[in-house]
C-alpha cells in the first residue's frame, strides 16, 4: 500500500495592512461637513431671513432647492463622473460645495442663494455617490466595513 502524503501547511507572512486612521478621519470630517451644510438652513431661517429682509417661507425654499438640486441631479451628475478619477471628482465636488456654501453666506440676495443652495445639493448628491468607493479604496477591501462605519457615524 503506498502512502499519500500532503504537504505541510505554509505559513502566511503577509501582515495585514494597517487601518488608514488619519485618512478615514479626515474623509468622516468632510462627510460631517456635507451634512451640516445640508441642514444648517433649517435651524437659522428666521435669523436668514431677517438679514435677506425675506419671510421665512422664502428662506424655507432654500431647504427644497437643495434637496431638489441633489434630487433631480445625483443620477445623470453621477453617470456623468464616473468615467474620471474619483478622487479628483470628490476634490473638484467638495470645490463646488464650499464655493456654494460661500455664496449663500456674502449674498444680500436670495435668488443668489437660492441658485447657490441648489447647486450645492447637485453636489452633495456628488459627494454621497464618490464617498463609499473612495472611502474603500483608501482603506483597502479589508477595512472596508470598518472604515465606513467610521465615515458615516460622522
Amino acid at each position: 500500500m503506498t502512502e499519500i502524503s500532503t504537504p505541510a501547511p505554509v505559513a502566511s507572512h503577509i501582515t495585514p495592512r494597517p487601518f488608514p486612521w488619519v485618512r478615514i478621519l479626515l474623509i468622516s470630517f468632510a462627510w460631517f461637513l456635507g451634512v451640516a451644510i445640508e441642514l444648517t438652513p433649517a435651524g437659522l431661517l428666521t435669523a436668514m431671513a431677517t438679514e435677506l429682509n425675506v419671510s421665512v417661507a422664502s428662506i424655507g425654499s432654500l431647504t427644497t432647492l437643495f434637496a431638489l438640486g441633489n434630487a433631480l441631479l445625483v443620477l445623470p451628475l453621477t453617470s456623468l463622473v464616473i468615467r474620471f478619477s474619483r478622487r479628483l471628482t470628490l476634490v473638484i465636488v467638495m470645490a463646488v460645495m464650499v464655493l456654494t456654501t460661500a455664496g449663500v453666506a456674502v449674498t444680500a440676495s436670495i435668488e443668489v442663494a437660492k441658485v447657490s443652495r441648489f447647486l450645492g445639493g447637485a453636489a452633495y448628491a456628488l459627494i454621497c455617490s464618490l464617498f463609499p468607493a473612495v472611502i474603500i479604496r483608501v482603506a483597502g477591501k479589508e477595512h472596508a466595513a470598518k472604515a465606513l462605519t467610521i465615515a458615516f457615524t460622522a
